[in-house]
């Protein structure tokens, strides 16, 4: 490259990183590069459309969140099941005389 694309390229890249934009190159099937072009230009356009399609493609690729302890504690299980489940043995083992 000559002295002047040089500058005009580090220019170009430089409003991209400005702008948060990072290039990324990635390998598929031939038949899915316009999809993924097309996702991509949805991903830089309008914020609205951006978190529409980030959305969606979260929800079909992440797997479901699995409920913490705390949601299983707060649960609606009778309080019966919880007293059984929680319920320590109260063996305190043999006497011993020192």
């Amino acid at each position: 490259m000559k002295s002047a694309q040089q500058r005009a390229v580090r220019a170009h890249r430089h409003r991209r990183k400005d702008r948060g934009i990072v290039r990324v190159e990635v390998q598929a099937p031939e038949g899915d590069a316009s999809l993924i072009r097309t996702l991509a230009a949805a991903l830089r356009s309008d914020p609205e459309t951006a978190h529409r399609v980030r959305t969606g493609v979260r929800e079909a690729l992440l797997p479901p969140e699995e409920p913490t302890l705390l949601e299983l504690l707060a649960c609606d299980f009778p309080d019966e099941i919880a007293d059984l489940t929680f319920e320590r043995q109260r063996d305190f083992g043999r006497d011993v005389s020192l």
